[in-house]
């Protein structure tokens, strides 16, 4: 698997996962601009194309179905299966030199959703950190997190003393029973309105703030058509063959003995789907290893104190 990539976009993970699965659709370029309705669609190449092939955009999968071609230019019925939206002939605006892909085995949409997927199943071996600021009040010990996406936290710290000074130090709460914290879900709203809650036993400082650490799980938020928490080559090489196992794995045919044809394809020998899917699906729990270890050598849970909180 290449390796070495500096930015993970949707359509980057997508062309990744089309190559595992062996899915080699020819790849050209919308040349100009498209509003939502327009369908003389020009590419950089039109002997590429034909009457009925389906084209489709790499920024979000809107396919269109090719009616005819004039020179570099495609007459095409804009959403296409109502992939995009649910109004006939109304699809999405496309940037001038978008990615638009002929005839992919496995659509944008499959792809995206087994990436989705796969994301669903990487806590709690790897997560992300959440930064919260909490600002210290004297006798409180209830804090409220405001971020429901908090599952644990990898740490707690706290300057002590006048900030920015070098008679100042760094506090780091949860390291023992004076200073123990503990982490509430589902608390009263009456104490704890907006997420999950932090106890802290002691403060260590009234004044400075307190900086959170805190852990949550990896999801497919996106910003532009770039995945906001994958960021790292073995990141994306765990997606990409999760996701291409759950995409395989989908697709075997189910046959009781090889003469039993009339469930789906003879050529197929029954479970090779399967064993590749295994195979695929073997890689990417590896990478996801690989990801783990360091993810919690940069990035620790915090052994919370379990004792009684008072």
């Amino acid at each position: 698997m290449e390796r070495g990539l500096v930015s993970y976009s949707q359509a980057t993970l997508i062309k990744r996962t089309r190559i595992e699965l062996n899915d080699n659709p020819w790849y050209d370029t919308c040349v100009e601009a498209m509003d939502t309705t327009e369908t003389g669609l020009d590419v950089t190449d039109g002997t590429k194309y034909s009457t009925g092939v389906v084209v489709e955009f790499q920024d979000d999968g809107e396919l269109c179905l090719v009616l005819s071609v004039s020179s570099n230019t495609l007459t095409v019925i804009r959403n296409y299966n109502f992939s995009v939206t649910a109004t006939a002939g109304t699809g999405t605006t496309h940037a001038t030199s978008m990615t638009i892909a002929a005839d992919p085995r496995y659509r944008y949409t499959e792809i995206t959703e087994a990436i989705s997927t796969a994301m669903s199943e990487l806590y709690p071996y790897v997560y992300r950190t959440v930064q919260i600021s909490l600002t210290p009040v004297s006798g409180k010990q209830w804090y409220d997190l405001a971020n429901t996406s908090v599952l644990d936290i990898n740490s707690i710290v706290q300057e002590s003393g006048t900030t920015g000074t070098t008679s100042s130090g760094i506090h780091e709460y949860g390291r023992d029973a004076v200073y123990a914290v503990r982490l509430g879900q589902n608390l009263p709203v009456a104490k704890i309105t907006t997420g999950p809650g932090l106890y802290i036993r002691t403060l260590r400082d009234v004044t400075n703030t307190i900086y959170v650490n805190a852990i949550a799980a990896i999801d497919d938020t996106a910003s532009s058509g770039i995945y906001t928490y994958i960021t790292g080559n073995d990141e994306a090489n765990c997606l990409i063959f999760m996701a291409a196992s759950k995409l395989v794995g989908s697709l075997e045919i189910v046959r009781t003995t090889q003469e039993d044809v009339s469930m789906g394809d003879a050529t197929v020998q029954p479970g090779s789907r399967r064993n590749l899917a295994q195979y695929l699906e073997a890689k990417g729990l590896a990478e996801r290893r690989r990801w783990e270890i360091k993810v919690r050598q940069k990035t620790p849970v915090l052994p919370i104190s379990r004792g009684r909180l008072a």
